[in-house]
This record gives C-alpha cells, sequence and structure tokens, in this order.
C-alpha cells in the first residue's frame, strides 16, 4: 500500500495567515492561496520587507481596503412547486405568493411574487365516501405551480421564508 510521511506539526500559537506569510517567503515570494486574505497577507508581508517604510504601509491599507470591500457570499437555489392544498371551498381558487427575505440576501434570478392559476377542487373516491359517512367534507386543489429562484447572500441571518394566500373569487370574478 501506499504510505506517505505525516507533515510536520505547525508552531504551537503560529496563526495561519502568518504560515501562508513564511510559506511565501521560502518559496521566493509566490502566493500560494488567494483572494483578499492573501491580498492583505502578502501586502503586509512586503511591508515588513521594506522595513515599514510610509508606501509600504499605504499599500497594506489598501490592500486591507480592498479586502473588507470584497465581501465573501454564497448563494441558494430554491426549486419547487405550490403542489395541492385541501379546502372546504365549492369555487375556484388561487395562490398568491410572495417570497420575504433579509436585508443581506437578494434575489439573483426568478421571480420573488406571483399567481398560480385557478383550480377547482377534485372529488376524489376517498374523499366521496368519508363525506357520506360523515368526514370533514374537504376536498384537494391541485395547481402543481413551479417555483424556482437564486438567491445571494453574505449572512445566513433573514433567511428567505414564503408567504402563501389561498384567494377564491365571488360571481362577479373578485377576489374574496
Amino acid at each position: 500500500g501506499y504510505s506517505a510521511a505525516p507533515l510536520p506539526p505547525a508552531a504551537p500559537g503560529m496563526a495561519a495567515q502568518a504560515q501562508d506569510a513564511a510559506t511565501a517567503r521560502l518559496l521566493g515570494g509566490q502566493v500560494l492561496a488567494s483572494g483578499p486574505a492573501a491580498a492583505v497577507a502578502t501586502a503586509q508581508d512586503l511591508a515588513n520587507k521594506r522595513g515599514g517604510d510610509e508606501g509600504a504601509r499605504a499599500e497594506a491599507r489598501e490592500a486591507r481596503r480592498l479586502a473588507e470591500s470584497q465581501a465573501t457570499c454564497f448563494r441558494m437555489l430554491l426549486n419547487g412547486e405550490i403542489e395541492s392544498a385541501e379546502m372546504s371551498s365549492s369555487g375556484p381558487l388561487m395562490c398568491v405568493f410572495s417570497m420575504q427575505h433579509g436585508p443581506d440576501w437578494t434575489i439573483v434570478s426568478g421571480a420573488p411574487n406571483g399567481i398560480t392559476q385557478l383550480a377547482c377542487a377534485s372529488v376524489s373516491a376517498a374523499s366521496s365516501v368519508s363525506s357520506w359517512r360523515g368526514g370533514s367534507g374537504l376536498s384537494e386543489v391541485v395547481w402543481s405551480f413551479p417555483l424556482g429562484l437564486v438567491f445571494k447572500s453574505t449572512s445566513p441571518f433573514g433567511w428567505p421564508r414564503i408567504a402563501v394566500t389561498v384567494y377564491g373569487t365571488d360571481l362577479c370574478n373578485r377576489r374574496v
């Protein structure tokens, strides 16, 4: 079998950034990591090599400002459907939905609000038997309305929620 020699343990108390900077110095200034944190570590390492002159400090400050302005984010994909509901209404029904989210969340693609089609209740054999025996009298309304959104955020707080309201229509086709 194949076995590799274990890596030596890191020196206690040495921060990850200091280890990255030390590795970069050993490799002749090549930066292994990328991104904002690596840019800050490289700029600070350069400032230390120059002996702390004002130009190097300014570069380090600029790198830190740039790193803070490029906050990392994650994306969430929502795929699903508003499938059905058991209702006691006999007329046509529709759902009005709205996605609600916190201030750190933005919708990258998809419709945040919408209205499903009108659907009438279906009567299955099981529900007709239960209503004959004095059951609940609920019937199923099927919409099968697809949902698809992509969100982007920097924080999980204010997680997206969906608010669904079911409306029926009266004889004049008004929402009730």
